[in-house]
């Protein structure tokens, strides 16, 4: 007997192929489609996550940044007993100042630039799921705005449902996007200059390859389009045009937040 991650597989393998016979032998089930939601935020989570391992994996650079164990150093000149000369934030603290030994550490260092960015990248995982979950409301909405004004007569509760579905290939242009940026910082000389000049570098390689991201994301957004397209014609009741139309607005709107 096939398992829950067997056959949520096979459901999206069959929207992404057949959206039309998928959403004709299905009903509008709220509960799959929070399944379905829920799955593309965490693999877009776990993507933020892989964006920052790519970076490690890629990145052979060290940088100096500011000492992290060191306080800032109006702390450290408000405890010492006396004032470095050498600039490199050493000096003469009170031995029994609870501050003495981490005002002592040094004020930069240097760390390895990957790891670096692969630390900041991950402190933006949460975005990425919960920016799957209100994409895929306000997807919803405007799509179920579009279809009425089409003619279409299904609950909100059917728009969230084709919305969730629409979601899947997101999880195709995310993958797509590590592959293409892996590909290019492999081949790409990072300097040593510092962290304004690794942004630089990092930067340019996004440059570099944008016109392939921009494909990538084409293909992701006109299977959207044609997923909604699909679901409005089952759950709207809408003719082939109408529900291409109705579908092609929160299509717009994700192709234009993937231009931004």
């Amino acid at each position: 007997m096939p398992s829950t991650l067997d056959r949520l597989r096979s459901a999206i393998r069959s929207v992404a192929t057949a959206p039309h016979r998928f959403f004709d032998r299905r009903s509008a089930s709220l509960a799959a489609a929070f399944v379905v939601v829920l799955a593309v935020a965490i693999g877009v989570s776990l993507g933020v996550l892989a964006l920052g391992v790519v970076f490690d994996a890629t990145i052979d650079a060290t940088v100096t940044v500011e000492n992290p164990d060191r306080p800032p150093e109006w702390v450290c000149e408000q405890h010492g007993t006396e004032s470095p000369d050498d600039g490199a934030g050493a000096g003469t603290y009170a031995p029994d100042d609870p501050f003495a030994s981490a005002c002592e550490e040094p004020e930069y260092v240097d760390v390895d630039a990957g790891s670096e960015l692969r630390d900041a990248v991950g402190g933006y995982v949460h975005y990425g799921f919960l920016g799957v979950l209100i994409w895929w409301v306000f997807s919803a909405g405007v799509f179920h705005a579009a279809a009425l004004f089409a003619g279409g007569s299904a609950r909100f509760g059917a728009s969230l449902v084709a919305a969730a579905w629409a979601l899947v290939p997101e999880l195709l242009r995310m993958g797509a996007v590590l592959a293409l940026l892996y590909a290019t910082l492999r081949s790409t000389t990072v300097t040593d200059a510092g962290m304004e000049a690794l942004a630089d570098d990092v930067l340019d390689a996004l440059v570099a390859i944008e016109p392939r991201i921009l494909v990538v994301s084409l293909v992701t957004v006109s299977l959207e389009w044609w997923i909604l397209a699909a679901a409005g014609e089952s759950f709207h009741d809408l003719s082939r045009t109408s529900a291409a139309v109705a579908a092609a607005v929160p299509a717009g709107f994700s192709l234009i937040a993937a231009l931004v």
